[in-house]
């Protein structure tokens, strides 16, 4: 192997590093909105179920009342 061999490999090895390191960058960065997204989700559900369970809550007290 002569120095331009050796020199092509390091800069193809150094490339392949580099895409390596940016798609494994772009997995992450999705990664961390998806599951950002999904507790936002998450919360906005437990919101309007809590909301939900108040209006039940209310309207049973109220048949309480009225045929108590």
């Amino acid at each position: 192997m002569n120095l331009t061999t050796v020199q092509a490999l390091v800069a193809l090895a150094a490339f392949f590093l580099t895409f390596t390191v940016a798609i494994l960058g772009g997995v992450r960065w999705m990664l961390t909105r998806w599951e950002r997204r999904t507790d936002e989700r998450f919360d906005r559900v437990d919101r309007r179920f809590d909301r939900l369970e108040a209006r039940t809550d209310e309207r049973f007290a109220e048949v309480d009342r009225r045929f108590a």
